[in-house]
């Protein structure tokens, strides 16, 4: 298994503190949390010589790819910015949000399921243009009527999109119910990567492993 860190823990003064991580440790950036400064200043210095790799977690804040209102060209410049950054540092994957916490009706459902998955594809096509992977997160809320798609429906995606991957947060899978054995199964080899941590079932408390409710002995199982 290769293990990566999350610089959510390292933004802003703290980003030098990256640079203490051994370098067979990998790194996943958030890219809207870090401007081109940043990446001038500090990408090259954290990233070379990183024998565990590196990925990028693409834009989400205030983009919520569900809105079929979505404006178009904010995200394409949103997501031409990620995958640039990504290609000049060689990232193995950029890693997507399909949606957000619903708030809508229930009778627009359809609709914020269909932009979604019309938004993914355009997100692919750029994708591939820049030669980096595109994994498709599973999403998972406390609240059941902020779930938009189901395990069904996620599976669905990948079917309809060949091109794209799935990367499972395990957090976000345990706040769903996912059935993680099952979603595996039927995902084979479009499994990229996953997301590690860990909450009681009811929030999303990104807790270390063995902190919350979440059965890690069947993942240990599952992944061996």
């Amino acid at each position: 298994m290769k293990l990566a860190v999350s610089n959510l823990n390292f933004l802003g003064v703290d980003t030098p503190l990256l640079a203490e991580i051994p370098p067979d440790t990998g790194l996943e950036f958030f890219v809207e949390f870090g401007d081109d400064y940043l990446w001038e200043s500090w990408g090259n210095r954290l990233l070379e010589g990183r024998a565990g790799g590196f990925s990028v977690h693409g834009p989400y804040q205030n983009l919520d790819l569900a809105d079929p209102c979505l404006g178009e060209r904010s995200m394409e410049r949103s997501f031409r910015r990620a995958f640039s950054i990504a290609r000049r540092f060689g990232a193995r994957y950029l890693v997507l949000h399909p949606n957000a916490p619903y708030q809508g009706e229930d009778r627009m459902r359809p609709e914020a399921k269909e932009a979604s998955f019309r938004h993914i594809c355009m997100i692919s096509r750029w994708a591939k243009e820049y030669g980096v992977p595109l994994c498709v997160e599973n999403m998972g809320y406390g609240n059941p009527q902020e779930q938009l798609f189901d395990m069904k429906e996620y599976l669905e995606i990948l079917e309809r999109a060949q091109d794209v991957y799935s990367l499972i947060d395990v957090g976000k899978l345990h706040l769903a119910g996912w059935d993680l054995e099952m979603l595996t199964k039927a995902l084979g080899n479009r499994v990229m990567a996953y997301h590690l941590h860990d909450n009681n079932g009811r929030e999303d408390q990104h807790l270390q492993i063995g902190a919350g409710s979440f059965d890690w002995d069947l993942f240990r199982r599952i992944y061996r």
